[in-house]
């Protein structure tokens, strides 16, 4: 008879997978400017509350409180370079997994989910360390939290007002930990009046969700992080600008739904369990919040999983395929993924071309050298690399800026992307900002426009490479 691998050698298996597997290069397209934010808070003591990187909307007032976020990762940035920033995400990957490991639930299945599961969600997860990751890491926390408050263990509890504060100082999708306190309060309350619970326990539970929401304003913005999280979420059309708020594909969006299925079908034969009312409310809510935008894949097939791990089966059954999953995403995070990012963090030009976006190193350094500064026009693509790389000069457009509001009512990105098309009045946007320098892509309406007739607009061609174009006004 075959001796069957311990529970702990796969568990080892699994977690150092785990950690190789998200040992990636930080390829997120706006980590220059949250750096640079960061390098504001630790050099001069002063978070990024107004914009000072971009000619539009200069000096603009930007409630988004994300400072914790922005120090961590320029600390880890400035002492230990581009793989303390891999490092981080590996150990916040971790941390995220290990605490949706712990929650109830069926641990076998939910291993035998995580290739599923982080297949599906690689849209998001494959981006490196991010700021939207950290909302995934206190999500999980304070699920944790709210089930053994469910289980009466209220000492547990409370740390959730910890959580939330460090959540609101983190991130804007700290509304969903609100969500989730709410929901859970909904819960105790309807139990309170239909199965006569201990008033004791929940009054105990009512005053630290209240605390737990409490806190949440203790951020720079104070109230107004809820206005600008709302604002985004209802007034500004950000899938018709942001690739990320897109809708998913056609095929994650049947998973989203065959998931959800699953997930309520699971729910509704557990319907006389604790927290049911809970999981239904949040996979509902993850669901629409998925279809809606791609960014939020990975919240809701975690949270599937989660639900789906409460099917009642054998568990003798699972463990080849547990060992199974364990291993793959061993040898996969060990073998392929990690020297994949040994070599991009090793090579500034191989990082520079590693992500979706490839960032114009060489013409950043040819700016560097430039005797005469000025503002830049520049492609939004290359918006918060440049913040990062060229502080001495000021830009026009970066990923900080498409739902801020403008006098004219349009995006920021719609008026950068309407000078880049030189539709009408872009001659003018021009002049009116000031720009010293064009930044753009070869062979944009505005290259081919210049190129042609460059002494008739006022315009110098001074570099160009397969990336960019830089025009020098005369």
């Amino acid at each position: 008879m075959k001796k069957q691998p311990s529970k702990h050698l796969i568990l080892a298996f699994l977690l150092i997978g785990l950690f190789f597997l998200f040992f990636l290069s930080p390829t997120d397209p706006d980590l220059g400017w949250q750096l640079r934010c960061g390098q504001q808070i630790w050099e001069q003591k002063k978070i990024c509350s107004h914009n000072e990187f971009s000619v539009l909307l200069e000096n603009y007032y930007w409630p988004d409180a994300r400072a914790l976020y922005q120090i961590i990762i320029f600390f880890f940035y400035k002492f230990f370079g581009l793989f303390g920033l891999s490092f981080i995400n590996s150990l916040l990957m971790l941390a995220s997994f290990i605490f949706f490991l712990s929650l109830s639930g069926k641990k076998e299945l939910k291993i035998i989910l995580f290739p599923l599961i982080i297949f599906l969600s690689w849209t998001v997860l494959g981006f490196g360390i991010r700021n939207q990751l950290f909302t995934l890491f206190f999500f999980f926390c304070l699920l944790k939290l709210i089930e053994l408050a469910d289980q009466k263990k209220i000492k547990w509890f409370l740390f959730s007002p910890l959580v939330m504060f460090l959540w609101a100082n983190s991130h804007g999708g700290f509304i969903l930990g609100v969500i989730l306190l709410l929901v859970f309060l909904l819960e105790k309350t309807i139990q309170l009046i239909t199965s006569h619970q201990e008033i004791r326990s929940y009054l105990s539970m009512l005053g630290l969700v209240s605390l737990s929401i409490g806190v949440t304003f203790l951020n720079p913005f104070g109230y107004q992080v809820y206005l600008e999280a709302w604002r985004h979420f209802s007034i500004v059309p950000l899938s018709q600008l942001i690739a990320e708020w897109v809708p998913p594909s056609f095929w994650l969006q049947f998973f989203v739904v065959l998931l959800l299925t699953t997930g309520l079908g699971i729910l509704y034969q557990a319907r006389k369990q604790s927290l049911t009312i809970f999981k239904t409310f949040i996979i509902v809510a993850l669901a629409f919040l998925a279809l809606k935008a791609r960014r939020d894949l990975a919240l809701f097939f975690l949270f599937s999983g989660y639900t789906i791990s409460s099917f009642k089966m054998k568990t003798k059954n699972l463990q080849p395929w547990v060992l199974l999953a364990s291993m793959a995403l061993f040898f996969f995070g060990l073998f392929i993924q990690l020297p994949r990012t040994i070599i991009t963090n090793s090579s500034w030009p191989q990082f520079c071309a590693s992500g979706s976006v490839s960032y114009a190193y060489q013409a950043v350094k040819f700016l560097k050298e430039q005797p005469e500064k000025g503002n830049i026009f520049n492609t939004y693509e290359q918006g918060g690399f440049l913040v990062w790389q060229l502080p001495e000069y000021k830009i026009f457009v970066d990923g900080r800026m498409p739902a801020w509001k403008t006098p004219s009512g349009k995006s920021p990105y719609t008026i950068y992307l309407e000078t880049l098309q030189t539709q009408p009045g872009w001659q003018k946007i021009l002049e009116d900002y000031k720009i010293d320098w064009l930044f753009i892509g070869p062979g944009t309406f505005m290259d081919l426009k210049i190129r042609n007739n460059p002494q008739f607009f006022g315009w110098q061609e001074v570099y160009r490479d397969k990336i960019t174009v830089i025009y020098k006004k005369i």
